[in-house]
């Protein structure tokens, strides 16, 4: 962002007049920043404030060290993150967003759509009026009212005959969520689907996923919940975790939330138990790591979060979500993003906040994304 830029939103948010987008932009300019010792600030203005704001920063200092305006535009904005009071210049300052000069050909973001197959292969469009569905005797959205196929009247309901096989998929740019016959909730992310019978009889509750979702099992202790996915398959008791299994992803990734969860290779190889706050990754063994889980459910609470990712695997989320193919035409290996943005914006607003961490540039052409130096 220009100087100018940056002095306007500081006065917003003095005034608490900040949106949530341009609060993002604000969290993605600092922790750029705080990345690049070599930033040089110009405005004479904004040197100024930023001097008073060096002042009254409450750090503690673990060695001495050099002030240079790279910690003293980190300062502010850590000020901005805590919530300490600043003076701003008062000079007009007009701001335009660069989502608004460099992408007039915008894209929206995914909504809530679905897809329920049923074992005799005739399928029911959800409705995207409604956040999710219930499978239980019949079908019901999460509201309580009755899903209706063209077989049935307005009033009537879908029954569901028992032990059958029934898929829910989202398509490229959809979410849905699926209550199962034993009341687990399931949240599925963009391009991914669930199977599972109407009814789980013998000793084990199996499903089967491609794509992503977040599970909240309901605790059974005599009939473990199973989920399938490439590479891998899970074991729970009642637990609460999130499964990324895409087909183009180099890893499969579980992640723990909350009980206990055994992860298994394919064949039987490898085995592992996770605990809360860890993260299962699967390619021809299995890694276990600690991480911050609400990153890996961001997407279900309606966000994008990255902490270090790679931009390879943000430009793959970006693409599933909003439907979209990403083209390369600059190298971005070893290029990494910190930031977290709302996915139900626009993608140039995503994409702007990703130009401001420095790792790339962007151009939309109809639905494509290009990604450029």
């Amino acid at each position: 962002m220009k100087d100018e830029e940056i002095i306007a939103l500081l006065e917003k948010y003095k005034t608490a007049e900040l949106s949530p987008y341009e609060k993002s932009l604000l969290e993605s300019w600092y922790i750029q920043q705080v990345k690049d010792s070599k930033h040089e600030i110009a405005d004479e203005d904004l040197v100024k404030n930023l001097q008073q704001i060096g002042k009254v920063l409450p750090l503690k200092q673990q060695r001495p060290f050099k002030i240079t305006w790279s910690k003293v535009a980190a300062a502010a904005a850590i000020i901005i993150v805590v919530g300490v009071g600043i003076q701003i210049s008062k000079k007009p300052v007009k701001t335009e967003r660069l989502s608004d000069k460099l992408y007039a050909n915008n894209i929206i973001a995914g909504k809530n759509s679905a897809t329920l197959t049923l074992a005799n292969g005739n399928s029911i469009v959800l409705s995207d009026a409604k956040t999710g569905v219930i499978i239980g005797d019949d079908l019901r959205y999460n509201d309580n009212t009755a899903v209706t196929s063209n077989n049935t009247t307005s009033t009537g309901t879908t029954s569901l005959i028992e032990a059958e096989m029934v898929t829910v998929a989202t398509p490229r740019g959809g979410t849905y969520q699926v209550v199962l016959p034993d009341g687990t909730r399931v949240w599925l992310n963009a391009a991914s689907s669930i199977s599972f019978p109407t009814n789980f009889e013998g000793n084990t509750r199996t499903v089967s996923l491609t794509g992503e979702a977040y599970f909240e099992v309901a605790h059974n202790k005599s009939i473990p919940f199973r989920v399938k996915s490439i590479r891998q398959e899970i074991e729970v008791l009642g637990t609460h975790f999130n499964i990324n299994s895409y087909a183009d992803e180099p890893t499969v990734k579980t992640t723990l939330l909350e009980g206990s969860v055994r992860v298994i290779t394919t064949g039987k190889v490898h085995k592992v138990i996770l605990k809360p706050g860890e993260q299962a990754l699967v390619k021809d063994n299995i890694k276990v790591a600690g991480i911050n889980p609400q990153t890996a459910i961001a997407w279900k609470n309606g966000e994008f979060m990255f902490r270090n990712e790679p931009l390879e695997n943000i430009m793959r989320a970006i693409s599933r979500w909003y439907n979209v193919e990403v083209i390369y035409q600059a190298d971005v290996s070893g290029k990494a993003v910190w930031g977290t943005i709302t996915k139900y914006g626009s993608v140039s607003e995503v994409l702007e906040m990703i130009t401001l961490t420095g790792a790339a540039n962007f151009k939309i052409e109809g639905k494509k994304i290009i990604v450029l130096p």
